[in-house]
């Protein structure tokens, strides 16, 4: 592909999976038609597909989400499904893999032998990496690992107990907000724990979140 369209391409299911769920709420909650159902569904499910496979090569991306669309419209066809339906599938299913891929991503860090993903991140922005720098780091991604946990059981209990508009509520709308308020919660711990040493600042370490997802993960 040409250069710099992975990059776009991922920037743009970024972009989409920030806005599409918020339209997929306001679906849910009985005030669309069909057709929007539908069409909000593909472009979720898309976006996800595009983003998760944003390393393979472009022909495979395309097959991939080629076939998700034509199992889900056969699906649909032959099981009769209504088009609600397939939007809280399709919402439920994307909240739950990128949680579930992230939650497995930063427990498997954690692993003997291994480097947890927050002590990675900080070693691509700091110069120095001190013994209590390396065992915060370490803490930060098992609280990250709770975090994610916590959102894949909160969604299911809610999905099975709670009224609908109030699951979601919380996948579509509150998500964002939610890992917003972890990230500063997280840096503001730091700005107080590391109050007298050098910093890294918030640009800074998204950025590094944003360039260790698009490598591999690394290797025993």
């Amino acid at each position: 592909m040409p250069a710099g369209s992975g990059g776009f391409v991922g920037g743009l299911s970024i972009v989409v999976l920030a806005i599409v769920p918020f339209l997929v709420h306001h679906m849910i909650s009985g005030a669309a038609s069909p057709g929007l159902v539908v069409s909000l569904a593909a472009t979720q499910a898309t976006a996800m597909i595009l983003f998760c496979t944003r390393r393979l090569a472009t022909w495979v991306r395309a097959a991939i989400v080629g076939a998700a669309l034509l199992l889900a419209a056969a699906a649909m066809i032959a099981f009769g499904l209504p088009a609600a339906s397939v939007g809280r599938v399709v919402t439920g299913g994307c909240h739950a893999a990128a949680y579930l891929s992230l939650l497995i991503w930063f427990a498997t860090s954690l692993r003997p032998k291994r480097e947890p993903v927050v002590t990675a991140l900080a070693r691509r922005v700091r110069r120095t990496m001190p013994d209590k720098v390396v065992r915060y780091t370490r803490q930060v991604t098992i609280a990250w690992c709770v975090f994610f946990a916590a959102q894949l059981v909160v969604s299911l209990l809610l999905l099975l107990l709670a009224p609908e508009n109030v699951w979601s509520a919380f996948v579509n709308v509150l998500n964002l907000p939610l890992v917003t308020t972890m990230v500063l919660a997280e840096f503001g711990c730091r700005l107080i724990l590391f109050r007298h040493e050098p910093r890294t600042g918030l640009i800074e370490t998204l950025s590094a979140m944003r360039r260790a997802h698009a490598m591999p993960a690394n290797r025993p």
